[in-house]
């Protein structure tokens, strides 16, 4: 915007976020939803985005996406392929890959689907030890998926395996509130409750392989899962969330 008194004089150069198409979904979105990839706004600011969630495979090539219901393998020249179906079609989704054991896992809350990076297989999580999850976190060979609305966590076992042990779970429970997200943050594994905060580390237990970090609960937790970000401001970097706490 320019001084109109004196239009040489820059008064303020203000951005103005649009909406840019990069690629359309074959065959459209599901019903209510738009069938485009946007770059403005984010996948979690409304429900006429059909973008649920991204994630970058290994050798930044392609990513997975989740549109509606569907599972793309987006391509880096934008090209999308169909390469599974969700049961739920809207809602956030977590993404994160084992890298060397070949596999990214999606959790859309009540489900979790494997995607095979070398075959493009795409399977529905049906271990009878899987307990659903909101949010998957990754560290060392483990994903760490949260129980919705209880203080469980488990993880895959073995290391790097795609299958669960009824055993291999532990609790959030330095206080009483649920866990509400799971996110890895410089080999620490963050455990964000409803109104407290935990820290984890990869102790490599025999039974499991995470322990708590002695004295790090912190008074806060989050009201809204899908909003634990990572960010990165004046040289520094970690998470960022909605917070919620007893104050």
């Amino acid at each position: 915007e320019v001084d109109q008194q004196n239009a040489k004089e820059v008064l303020a150069l203000l951005g103005c976020p649009g909406l840019l198409e990069l690629v359309a979904a074959p065959g459209g979105g599901s019903p209510g939803f738009s069938s485009a990839m946007t770059v403005w706004p984010n996948p979690y600011s409304g429900p006429s985005l059909p973008v649920r969630g991204c994630w970058v495979l290994p050798g930044s090539q392609s990513a997975l996406t989740i549109i509606g219901n569907t599972c793309y393998l987006v391509s880096s020249s934008l090209t999308l392929t169909s390469v599974g179906t969700l049961a739920t079609s809207s809602g956030p989704v977590c993404i994160r890959d084992n890298n060397i054991g070949g596999y990214a896992v999606i959790v859309d809350g009540p489900n979790g689907y494997l995607y095979n990076i070398a075959t493009h297989g795409f399977n529905q999580i049906s271990d009878p030890s899987w307990l659903g999850a909101d949010t998957v976190a990754y560290i060392d060979g483990w994903w760490i998926f949260n129980q919705p609305g209880t203080q469980t966590f488990y993880t895959n076992f073995p290391q790097y395996g795609t299958g669960f042990a009824g055993s291999y779970y532990a609790l959030k429970d330095a206080a009483s509130d649920n866990l509400m997200a799971v996110f890895e943050t410089k080999e620490q594994l963050w455990l964000i409750g409803e109104k407290t905060t935990e820290v984890w580390y990869d102790a490599g237990g025999q039974y499991f392989p995470f322990q708590r970090l002695v004295g790090t609960l912190m008074q806060f937790g989050t009201k809204a899962t899908a909003s634990v970000a990572r960010f990165s401001a004046g040289g520094q970097d970690g998470i960022i969330f909605f917070g919620r706490s007893d104050r």
